[in-house]
């Protein structure tokens, strides 16, 4: 009896340190939606105030008291008359930028500017600033309004499911490198600086009006443009721009 029992105590042992392996591993191979807070900067590699926000974004980047934060750089052409052309410019995020700046009633737009969740806008540079924003940021719930129906680590087969209150909201994709670049300004008021950027956007795309129900990702965004490097992230603003109501990184590319 007593040889019994000790073969079936290391046998239930055996077979509970088996199913922690499997729930370990099955939890590992499921990869869950990222629902941070996004800081959209809007920066230039000829604006000479923009160095400082740059590197302060870019710390806040590496720095793990900021993970529940995703940093977009969006880098604007409005400057390229000035002697260097931005090589990350795109007139799609001045106009962005200008969007932002009619739905909240400005007539001007600058650089730097960091948006934080599409509600506080402020000075780029301004960690103070940046800091309580993020702070009110964090006050908030932040929801996954999205489902993502089939297999998330087979993006182009997905589909993701929106709720009826789509309808009155802006649907943006986002494309950007993941991780630093850094870039020697040759010409213009940066001349001779050597800049690290992070998280540079490359594209987005936006919806206005977005029907509820459910939609192919691949057909809302075309995910062979995304590079090994690259992630893509998700997002909704209350109004076709305005305060972002949910946001998800989706597993595809480096972010997998």
């Amino acid at each position: 009896m007593g040889n019994s029992s000790m073969i079936t105590r290391i046998s239930m042992a055996m077979i509970g340190s088996a199913l922690l392996v499997f729930a370990a591993v099955a939890t590992e191979a499921a990869p869950r939606l990222k629902t941070p807070i996004i800081l959209e900067l809007f920066t230039s590699q000829g604006c000479s105030s923009c160095p400082p926000a740059d590197r302060l974004v870019t710390k806040m980047a590496s720095s793990d008291e900021y993970s529940d934060v995703l940093v977009l750089g969006f880098h604007v052409d409005y400057w390229d008359y000035l002697g260097w052309a931005d090589i990350f410019s795109s007139k799609a995020f001045s106009d962005y930028q200008r969007a932002y700046a009619r739905a909240t009633g400005r007539t001007t737009i600058y650089t730097p500017q960091i948006i934080v969740q599409g509600r506080d806008i402020m000075v780029g540079s301004s960690r103070q600033q940046v800091e309580a924003a993020l702070a009110r940021a964090r006050s908030l719930k932040r929801r996954n309004m999205f489902k993502i129906i089939g297999s998330e680590d087979r993006l182009q087969e997905a589909e993701v499911e929106f709720p009826s209150e789509i309808t009155s909201r802006g649907v943006s994709f986002v494309r950007f490198h993941s991780g630093d670049i850094t870039t020697d300004v040759r010409r213009g008021e940066n001349a001779g600086a050597r800049i690290t950027y992070t998280n540079v956007v490359r594209d987005m795309a936006s919806y206005t009006e977005m029907a509820p129900g459910t939609h192919r990702i691949a057909d809302l965004y075309d995910l062979e443009l995304v590079e090994d490097d690259e992630c893509l992230v998700m997002f909704v603003h209350a109004r076709p721009v305005g305060p972002i109501d949910s946001a998800v990184v989706l597993p595809y590319g480096s972010c997998i």
